[in-house]
């Protein structure tokens, strides 16, 4: 009979323990993970915001055709505010990315999955169009194709994600 009690509560403990290590880790997940995503998104929002004040996104998007424009006009010089503005963004991005890399193994959603894989894909294409415009103004030369469009569904799949986290 002892026995039987003993083991009925070092089974208690042992399920405690999991739980609780279980809560702990959701919570780093939250906390290191998920609200860093959400910081930086709505950063990223706030930047769009402002170069749209300037013309260089429309309903959200970045137009990098629009600031190779407008440095043919005013001059690099003059567009430095709006530079970093989008170097920022793109930075933002890459920490994004490196955050969504680190999560992804452990998502509970796999609309989650899929939502961080096309953010990814956005970012990196972003970024590589990013580092081609100096090099396509010194050439004189023109973008090829359109500017990326940010995928709305990664916004959406982290609330999700995060309703998922006890």
């Amino acid at each position: 009979m002892l026995l039987g009690t003993a083991l009925i509560v070092i089974l208690a403990a042992l399920f405690g323990a999991r739980h609780y290590a279980t809560h702990l880790l959701a919570e780093r997940d939250r906390d290191d993970t998920l609200a860093p995503i959400n910081s930086l998104l709505a950063e990223n929002k706030r930047l769009l915001t402002e170069l749209d004040k300037e013309g260089l996104a429309q309903g959200g998007e970045l137009r990098l055709t629009a600031f190779l424009s407008l440095i043919r006009k005013d001059g690099v010089p003059g567009q430095a505010a709006n530079q970093r503005r989008i170097d920022t963004l793109v930075n933002n991005n890459t920490s994004i990315t490196a955050l969504l890399f680190r999560y992804s193994p452990r998502a509970r959603t796999a609309d989650f999955r899929m939502a961080a894989e096309k953010y990814r894909e956005y970012a990196q294409t972003l970024r590589d169009r990013w580092q081609s415009v100096f090099a396509t103004f010194m050439a004189g030369g023109n973008l090829a194709g359109s500017d990326p469009a940010t995928p709305a569904e990664l916004k959406v799949a982290l609330e999700a994600e995060s309703a998922q986290l006890p």
